[in-house]
């Protein structure tokens, strides 16, 4: 696990964000969330659970799709849906290496028991901020176990990088302010300057 290290004593700046915690996290169980108080076409939780932890936390995979006559043909997009789309839960799923175009029941709003089985004890890269309360929130984007942490950790600053997608910082994330006026300094300029394909965070969702 990657953790904030500390400050040399000459002042120079670690190169890892502030609060963010990247792991790999096996997937114990799916279940459905009952409390969907925003009525979104689909709302589960993935317990999820790296090597150091005791007990599984949960990571929400909730949402609304894209629709033709009322009829899910697709995951919403920023684009399609507005905010509160269900293109991450795409990602989700393919950072597993499941298929995430058959994983769909016939209405859209669970996982296939099929799929739920073959996706327990499937592993991928995901990221745990600290938040401006007393809990930790999961990042949407996640990775491949192959592509690494390291991988998801250079996309996360990317986002601070490039002052163009602080929009799309966690609006819950307790260091937000901080972090953007660090890594967008020219100290920590942008070796991309070109958008990371992801929804923004700060969608009104409770997670």
């Amino acid at each position: 696990m990657f953790k904030p290290k500390k400050q040399s004593s000459n002042g120079s700046s670690s190169q890892y964000p502030k609060g963010v915690y990247f792991d790999v996290y096996t997937i114990e169980d799916i279940t459905v969330n009952e409390n969907n108080t925003y009525n979104q076409d689909i709302n589960l939780i993935a317990h999820i659970k790296n090597e150091s932890s005791q007990w599984a936390k949960k990571f929400w995979l909730a949402g609304n799709h894209e629709k033709e006559q009322d009829v899910a043909v697709d995951y919403g997009t920023s684009k399609t849906v507005g905010q509160g789309g269900s293109f991450y839960i795409k990602k989700f799923i393919e950072a597993t290496g499941a298929d995430p175009l058959t994983a769909l029941n016939d209405k859209g709003d669970d996982f296939k028991d099929e799929v739920k089985a073959d996706l327990i004890g499937r592993s991928l890269v995901c990221a745990e901020y600290e938040t401006t309360g007393t809990y930790r929130n999961f990042w949407k984007t996640v990775k491949t176990v192959e592509e690494g942490a390291n991988v998801l950790r250079n996309e996360w600053l990317e986002m601070f990088k490039n002052k163009e997608q602080h929009d799309y910082v966690p609006g819950k994330y307790a260091h937000a302010e901080e972090e953007k006026a660090k890594w967008s300094s020219a100290e920590y300029a942008p070796t991309d300057k070109h958008a990371a394909a992801f929804e923004a965070e700060d969608d009104g969702m409770p997670f």
